[in-house]
């Protein structure tokens, strides 16, 4: 995906465009450091199971994995997506955030696919990622659910990866010669940070903490609430990230209301 002119058919802002979609999750797969810039991709799910015009949805995938399996049909160290989060930007300029998170209950998969798949329904707008984890998810989750491969196939359609654009097209010093949307985020958005982040700020902390409650590791309902509400407020933060870094790529390329 290039920025450029309006009448650019790869301008993610071009008309007739009605929504810009960020799928967005928590984990650790931005790529970073010197070794981001060969084609290497670290993945990031929830564990992070994150554009155009007006409708931008960020939507985190985030994932977890475990040594051995929590759930039947899974295998030890198998990624299994259990959040998402979606921030939906409408023409009128206004930011509307959707999000789930599976309980510890069940396999996750399904339902966070048949979520997924009605949040994103309605205009082909396309969905800004960063990175190809979101798209590696879908795949597989499209391969585990033929009925659902049709609409997953659709979503996976209209991705739009930033990083790519960042990793080739900028550098800021504030960065640190890294491509880690936790990085690139308040490198060109120095209102956005992290810091204010406590018990989950990193897409680790974040598949560990679903695994401690989804394992019965963690019983007590105050703790298993806290940590709950911590992954939604980390994987919304997350899908913002890309919002944020989106429309400062738009003022870059000389959109000012980006």
């Amino acid at each position: 995906m290039l920025i450029g002119r309006p009448d650019d058919p790869h301008n993610p802002r071009r008309a007739p465009a009605a929504k810009a979609a960020f799928p967005f999750g928590s984990g650790s797969r931005n790529p970073s450091g010197p070794a981001a810039a060969s084609p290497h991709h670290k993945g990031r799910t929830h564990d992070r199971n994150r554009t155009a015009s007006e409708k931008l949805s960020p939507n985190p995938l985030h994932p977890t994995g475990r040594p051995h399996t929590l759930y039947g049909g899974t295998r030890p160290y198998q990624t299994i997506p259990f959040q998402w989060s979606l921030h939906v930007l409408g023409g009128d300029g206004t930011l509307h955030h959707r999000e789930f998170l599976a309980d510890c209950n069940d396999d996750p998969r399904r339902t966070f696919a048949e979520t997924l798949i009605a949040a994103l329904s309605g205009p082909d707008a396309p969905i800004v990622v960063y990175s190809a984890y979101e798209q590696t998810r879908l795949k597989e989750l499209a391969a585990m659910f033929p009925d659902l491969r049709q609409p997953l196939t659709a979503i996976i359609a209209r991705l739009a990866d930033l990083l790519p654009i960042v990793r080739n097209g900028i550098y800021f010093p504030d960065a640190g010669f890294s491509n880690s949307i936790k990085s690139v985020g308040p490198a060109l958005c120095p209102d956005f940070t992290y810091e204010d982040l406590e018990d989950i700020a990193d897409g680790a902390t974040a598949a560990a903490a679903f695994l401690q409650f989804a394992s019965g590791q963690l019983t007590l309902p105050e703790e298993v609430d806290r940590l709950r509400a911590s992954l939604r407020v980390y994987c919304q933060r997350d899908t913002l990230a890309m919002v944020e870094v989106h429309r400062a790529l738009m003022r870059l390329a000389g959109y000012p209301n980006g």
